[in-house]
């Protein structure tokens, strides 16, 4: 199911958005042409920086300290499709948060809700974890975006989105063909803010590396 667009419509150009999408973006680039994990290991969050012990098998001995990490992680991604989601998201809800908010605040809530995210995924991780798991970087913007779409569960509950969802079809007598069907729909806004904000784990480049993309 991929949101395409909500029925609230803004009242300025959203700036603070726009730009937010242009900074992930640039970001990935960069991580892109130089290597998504030479920079993730370098630039990612390792919530055992906060409370340790750090596992040197696993964090290298340049990486930055949690305080800057928390920040530099929040625009960082592990593959297009990960980015791809998220900014999509950032787009149809962002615009109107945005607008609802105000720049300052939307840029701020933005941030805190990222932060939030992170500290919240280190209390889990350093309860129920050993210092192999905190070890592991956390990179995402989608902590940011969960908040970003708590605010629109809140501000706009009426909203609705169009939504499209491919369907394959798996009953086509022929083995070497199978039908793809897009069918667009509109939903409430309740169940597709939902989507995003699961915790997921993206394997990295790297088959030896495991990221908690956030």
């Amino acid at each position: 199911m991929i949101p395409l667009k909500d029925n609230v419509p803004t009242r300025s150009f959203p700036i603070v958005t726009i730009g937010l999408i242009a900074a992930n973006v640039a970001v990935w680039y960069w991580e892109w042409k130089t290597g998504v994990n030479k920079e993730v290991l370098h630039y990612g969050y390792y919530p055992c920086t906060l409370a340790g012990p750090c596992d040197p098998r696993f964090v290298p001995p340049n990486h930055l300290s949690w305080y800057d990490g928390v920040f530099t992680s929040m625009f960082m991604h592990a593959s297009w499709f990960h980015i791809g989601g998220n900014m999509l998201f950032l787009w149809i809800f962002g615009n109107n948060i945005e607008d609802s908010l105000g720049r300052v605040r939307f840029f701020f809530w933005y941030l805190g809700a990222g932060l939030a995210a992170a500290f919240a995924q280190t209390f889990v991780t350093l309860q129920f974890s050993d210092p192999a798991g905190s070890s592991i970087p956390n990179i995402g913007a989608s902590g940011a975006i969960a908040g970003v779409l708590g605010a629109y569960l809140v501000l706009l509950p009426n909203a609705s989105v169009t939504s499209s969802t491919t369907q394959r079809n798996l009953f086509v007598r022929s083995p070497h063909r199978s039908v793809v069907t897009q069918i667009d729909t509109r939903i409430s806004a309740p169940p597709m803010v939902g989507v995003p904000a699961l915790v997921r784990c993206e394997r990295g480049p790297s088959s030896r590396t495991a990221w908690p993309v956030l």
